[in-house]
């Protein structure tokens, strides 16, 4: 969508005015509602959502209702306020750009409870309020799947960079610290997201994609392959999601879909891997589901019938790690995740990843990310 630069000004100012009034607990009135949601349109909401649809007011609405829960957002408020007027407005454009990068940054693919799924076309426009590096894991519970459309995207993983070229597809799993970002070459870089949370009916589909350290990525040649998956994920994205109800089915069928279709086309120009064996996959799924438990070795592999020394070798020859260090940096990848978007304490979220001493929770996150917890609290 192109929009003239006075008309986008005058959005991205009500978009940061809504959300600084939305992270203080205030009300957001319509109007600024209204300008806000179609700034959003305007970044990255997908062409086929129609804002004047009732189920996409009630999203927006839901949204601004739910800002002030949004985890660590005081700390944010409190240091961007000198930023802003008497009118809870930016002092100017430049802010109101900074500040609304900012909130993206912290609370990027933010996933809700009630949600199983994300789905959503995103354009990254080079030096707009979301062209920031992309940092996984997003979310510890969630595989992220990357269709990229137009432009490209530089995947980091350590000192390697894959690059992402359109028709290509990159399948991130739970725990994978990795990033993604426009490539500095690429004016706008256009994708599908498909984000989905671990279950084990949607694991097996994803069984090729046997790397849960680093991304797997392959290119779909076929045009009209290319654009069937899409289609899929547009049905997806537009269908109106209600849990428990009928919709709710629908859109498990259209991403087993999505899934499937993946596969098979993985299958045609890949040689990556051999399917993940099953116990190793219930243990994957155990772990993703219980890392907030006292889980040993021989409980993982009792959930899945197995002997630990047979899960063990497994699982080493399938992922080329030891189940207990996989389950270890899940649980540091979520306390990462909880320290940059929650307001618990350190106590607090070390007992939430299983971890019953603060102390030793916190010499194991500064042994595996090279810094002290409170390293990623917003300031």
């Amino acid at each position: 969508m192109d929009m003239d630069y006075t008309v986008e000004v005058k959005y991205l100012l009500a978009m940061a005015r809504a959300l600084y009034l939305g992270l203080r607990g205030l009300e957001v009135d319509q109007e600024t509602r209204e300008y806000s949601a179609a700034y959003s349109e305007y970044l990255f909401v997908s062409p086929w959502r129609d804002l004047t649809d009732s189920s996409t007011q009630a999203y927006v609405n839901r949204f601004y209702d739910d800002l002030k829960k949004m985890g660590n957002t005081t700390k944010l408020v409190d240091h961007w306020q000198e930023h802003f007027d008497e009118n809870d407005l930016p002092r100017n454009p430049d802010v109101a750009r900074a500040f609304v990068s900012a909130f993206f940054r912290l609370h990027h693919h933010r996933q809700h409870d009630y949600h199983d799924f994300a789905c959503q076309r995103r354009g990254i426009t080079n030096n707009s309020v979301l062209d920031f590096p992309i940092e996984h894991p997003i979310s510890v519970e969630f595989w992220t799947i990357y269709i990229t459309l137009f432009g490209s995207a530089a995947l980091g993983v350590g000192d390697e960079i894959i690059r992402l070229e359109p028709n290509s597809i990159a399948i991130i799993a739970p725990g994978c610290d990795c990033t993604l970002a426009r490539s500095d070459d690429t004016e706008c870089w256009t994708y599908d997201l498909l984000s989905i949370r671990s279950r084990m009916d949607w694991i097996e589909l994803l069984d090729w994609a046997t790397a849960l350290t680093k991304p797997v990525s392959f290119s779909i040649d076929d045009p009209d392959s290319f654009a069937y998956l899409t289609q899929q994920t547009e049905r997806l994205e537009s269908t109106t999601y209600v849990p428990g109800a009928l919709s709710e089915r629908l859109c498990n069928n259209i991403i087993e879909n999505i899934l499937l279709s993946i596969r098979m086309f993985a299958e045609e120009v890949t040689d990556d891997g051999l399917p993940i064996n099953r116990k190793v996959q219930g243990a994957v799924d155990y772990i993703l589901n219980h890392y907030g438990d006292e889980i040993t070795l021989d409980m993982i592999a009792a959930s899945v019938n197995s002997s630990p020394g047979r899960l063990s070798t497994l699982f080493r020859e399938q992922f080329g790690i030891s189940v207990i260090k996989w389950r270890d940096q899940i649980r540091m990848q979520k306390a990462k995740e909880l320290i940059i978007h929650s307001q618990d304490s350190v106590g607090r979220i070390a007992s939430r990843v299983g971890y019953s001493d603060a102390l030793y929770f916190s010499r194991r996150f500064k042994e595996h990310f090279e810094v002290a917890p409170s390293y990623f609290r917003v300031s």
